[in-house]
């Protein structure tokens, strides 16, 4: 049975392995092969949970099957490429991104119910519009079906092929 929560500090110790693990999946997924960008991306993941756990007003919401996170999704201030990319259209609202699946926990709703529950967390803090970005071919498709097409596209931002895309949500017009 997969339960829901709030982020806890116990979970910490996990995380690091676990984003290790997703994040690898994900670029093997969508044929990127570059070490770097690998611990970058972890080391950035790391980042936002460390600023949750010291008092920023971020959030993150994770999956667990018994004790083990099998998913996770935040909510956050937009990361730089998003800012620098989009620049003012982004003053005000934070992004929502993190978003994994432990790859054996794909494809059974848990990241659409991360979505709806961290949906509904912005809806009683008041917020009305959020982002999010992606950079992977496969998710692209996904967000595209979920959310309609990016607000923001960059063309073969990374090489030709792969695109790179912003969307802005307003929560009132989103599936949840």
């Amino acid at each position: 049975m997969i339960s829901y929560k709030q982020l806890q500090y116990k979970d910490i110790n996990q995380l690091k392995d676990y984003f290790k693990h997703v994040i690898s999946h994900t670029f093997l997924n969508n044929d990127v092969d570059d070490d770097e960008d690998l611990n970058s991306e972890i080391n950035k993941k790391m980042t936002y949970i460390n600023r949750y756990f010291n008092g920023s007003d971020d959030m993150f919401i994770v999956a667990k099957d018994g004790d083990v996170v099998v998913g996770i999704i935040g909510f956050y201030t937009p990361n730089q490429m998003i800012q620098e990319l989009v620049g003012d259209k982004v003053d005000g609202l934070k992004e929502m991104g993190t978003l994994y699946i432990h790859p054996d926990y794909q494809s059974r709703g848990i990241g659409s119910q991360l979505i709806v529950l961290l949906t509904q967390f912005m809806k009683e803090q008041g917020v009305d519009s959020y982002c999010f970005d992606c950079g992977y071919k496969k998710a692209m498709a996904t967000w595209t079906r979920k959310f309609g097409q990016p607000t923001y596209f960059f063309k073969d931002y990374w090489d030709v092929g792969d695109h790179y895309a912003v969307w802005i949500v307003d929560i009132k017009e989103t599936f949840v």
